[in-house]
């Protein structure tokens, strides 16, 4: 026996029943047609089962066996990844956009535009404008007019520095309060993963495929990733479990950690743990990009605005060297000017004990150390030395010794560098009877004396003032000359033996580990210490006044009493000399001088630097983020293709239904007719 009339009327029931829900699943494909978060569905048709005939098996029909959601689960992990690494991108180029309107100057890698929409006055024209009322001003050193002309122009300056920092600092503010936010958004999207995992999970047990709630676990889980990087897994039951860079949040569909705001010393806000409590290192994501903003480039840019601004208060006010000398093998630099500081950042900053400051030899008050000969010294530490070497520095013996007054001292006398009331010169390299020496007379007590004692695994030499004066392999004592062995070292004193202590000045104390040129050495000799505004003298005999105030971009400021008063302007080197200019030239000099605290640039070079190297920043982070959006949009088409509804294809499946629903109807119909023939016979 087939189907039977009543059977095939079934059978007509079903596949209209099958047209029916097809047509349905069309239809909702269509409506979500520009809904982003969709995956297209479809229907599963299977036949019915097939009953036995004499004839074989005959089929009874179909039937929806389920409902399907045309998804790539690789290119949504794929997407998830790539959506994060976007977002870092855009965070970032945001922010770096707001730092460049702060500078109110557009930047690229070749060049700096003040532009029609930005004022025509940055930090570069301020430089150029301060440096030149300077040397305006040496031109004629008496006039008011040009006087206040200075004044002018360092105000000016003054107050782009003072503008600048205050607009990095707002945005560092601003961008660490987003900082909070975004950690509140990411246990908010967390929260909503969970729940959704969760959905899916009951959904499932009981109803089939939840392919909605799916779509909206898969949005949920990428507006996640666009916060912070994330990472998924799945057991075997098809629970869900999420991880922020490592740190597990969700575990099998439950929310089982959070992360929390930690603020560091600063006031800056970072992610954290919530169980653990540990600062949770981002890879990518919104979040890590305003944390990279806000601590790398914007910092660095003020940093450097605000290192600027401390050398040019430092330089007009206090002076500076007319040269940076050789940088090359410098491990230790003590200039001596009002502290014992290291300034090279290899070395240890001295402890003083027991000298005072004093002028140094361009008569510089508080340039240079005093030492009384009987327990002064300056403690600098172990710098390293156990080969080559250079020891450079400047001194003025006062006289009324018997011995060896040391400039530099390690060990028992295995590194040290000494002079005598007679004007010799010793340098002993390896021990107490290890050592060379000029003749008498090489220098004369009270006056400032160069000298650079030098090893280079061969020879040891003496140069005085810049001439060499011995150069030579044999030691004038009883032991060979040899590598020194490192020891702590100390400044105007030999520490160990607790003798030939220094009396006089000590100034410019410069440490390198290898043996430098003839030449450089030369170099080291015509550096000339050049005065600033402190030690000038105004048209009405003031001095000691300082041109800037404060100590970097965010209060710099120029001395009140000088405006009020130009006169009090000290550009003169002497009282009463009212056409000397040397203090004024100095400051003119001092924009073209390479700066050792400007890592070796003048002060238009650093901020050059400073600003290319941040132009360099945001054209790198733009083509990152232009490569990034290619890929991201390569996968979203990708997956477009796959589980985009396309509006064509959805028409075409919803005719067919229309047909097929159709053509069981008229199966319907002709069954009908036909049980009705069969009934007309019984009559």
């Amino acid at each position: 026996m087939g189907l039977g009339l009543l059977g095939t009327m079934e059978m007509a029931r079903n596949a209209m029943q099958t047209a029916r829900q097809g047509a349905e699943i069309a239809g909702h494909n269509l409506a979500n047609a520009a809904n982003p978060t969709y995956a297209r569905q479809r229907v599963k048709i299977s036949a019915s089962v097939a009953i036995p005939t004499e004839q074989g098996p005959q089929g009874s029909g179909s039937e929806i066996a389920r409902i399907e959601q045309i998804r790539d689960y690789a290119l949504d992990k794929a997407l998830v990844s790539e959506k994060s690494v976007t977002k870092y991108l855009e965070s970032k180029q945001r922010h770096l956009r707001r730092a460049e309107a702060a500078l109110g100057q557009t930047i690229d890698r070749q060049s700096i535009d003040a532009g029609e929409a930005y004022s025509n006055f940055g930090i570069a024209e301020g430089l150029s404008g301060l440096f030149n009322s300077f040397q305006s001003l040496s031109a004629n050193p008496t006039s008011t007019a040009e006087r206040q002309t200075v004044l002018y122009d360092a105000q000016k300056l003054s107050d782009k520095f003072n503008a600048l920092d205050r607009r990095l600092n707002d945005l560092r503010t601003s961008i660490n309060s987003e900082v909070q936010g975004e950690v509140e958004m990411v246990n908010a999207r967390l929260g909503q993963v969970a729940y959704l995992a969760a959905s899916v999970g009951n959904t499932e047990i009981v109803a089939g495929a939840a392919n909605e709630v799916r779509d909206n676990m898969q949005a949920a889980l990428e507006e996640l990733s666009e916060l912070v990087n994330v990472t998924t897994s799945t057991n075997e039951d098809g629970k869900l479990s999420v991880f922020v860079d490592g740190y597990e949040m969700v575990t099998d569909n439950v929310l089982t950690n959070s992360v929390k705001m930690t603020t560091d010393a600063n006031g800056m806000h970072f992610l954290a743990d919530s169980s653990a409590g540990a600062v949770i290192n981002l890879k990518s994501g919104s979040l890590k990009g305003l944390i990279d903003v806000r601590d790398n480039e914007v910092l660095d840019l003020r940093d450097d605005l605000n290192q600027l601004a401390a050398n040019i208060i430092g330089l007009v006010n206090e002076g500076g060297d007319s040269a940076l000398g050789p940088t090359s093998g410098l491990i230790a630099h003590y200039p001596l000017t009002g502290n014992a500081q290291e300034m090279t950042g290899n070395g240890t900053n001295g402890t003083v004990s027991g000298a005072t400051l004093t002028a140094d030899r361009a008569a510089r008050a508080n340039k240079a150390y005093n030492f009384d000969g009987t327990d002064d010294s300056i403690n600098i530490g172990d710098n390293g030395l156990d080969g080559d070497f250079t020891l450079s520095g400047w001194f003025k013996l006062s006289g009324g010794t018997t011995g060896q007054n040391a400039l530099y001292a390690a060990g028992t006398d295995n590194l040290m560098l000494t002079a005598s009331d007679n004007g010799t010169v010793t340098l002993n390299v390896g021990g107490t009877n290890a050592f060379v020496a000029t003749s008498a007379g090489a220098f004369a007590t009270n006056q400032w004396v160069h000298v650079v004692g030098s090893w280079n695994g061969t020879n040891a030499r003496i140069h005085v003032n810049g001439t060499k004066l011995v150069d030579t392999a044999a030691s004038a004592g009883s032991s060979a000359l040899g590598d020194p062995t490192s020891a702590n070292g100390t400044l105007g004193a030999d520490a160990v033996g607790n003798d030939d202590y220094f009396k006089g000045q000590l100034g410019d104390i410069r440490i390198y580990n290898r043996a430098l040129a003839d030449a450089e050495i030369g170099q080291l000799n015509q550096i000339t210490p050049l005065a600033g505004h402190l030690d000038g003298k105004g048209l009405n005999g003031t001095t000691g006044e300082v041109f800037f105030t404060g100590s970097g971009a965010g209060d710099m400021g120029v001395n009140a009493n000088l405006i009020n008063d130009p006169r009090k302007l000290q550009v003169a080197s002497a009282a009463g000399e009212a056409g000397d200019n040397t203090v004024i030239r100095n400051m003119a000099n001092f924009g073209q001088i390479a700066v050792a605290g400007l890592e070796g640039m003048n002060a238009s070079e650093h901020y050059g630097n400073t600003i290319s190297r941040f132009g360099q920043d945001m054209s790198l982070n733009n083509t990152q983020l232009n490569d990034q959006m290619a890929v991201q949009t390569m996968l979203l088409k990708q997956r477009d293709s796959v589980s985009g509804v396309s509006i064509d294809e959805e028409v075409a499946n919803l005719i067919i239904f229309q047909r097929a629903f159709q053509a069981s109807a008229r199966l319907i119909t002709t069954m009908d007719i036909l049980m009705g023939d069969i009934l007309n016979l019984q009559r």
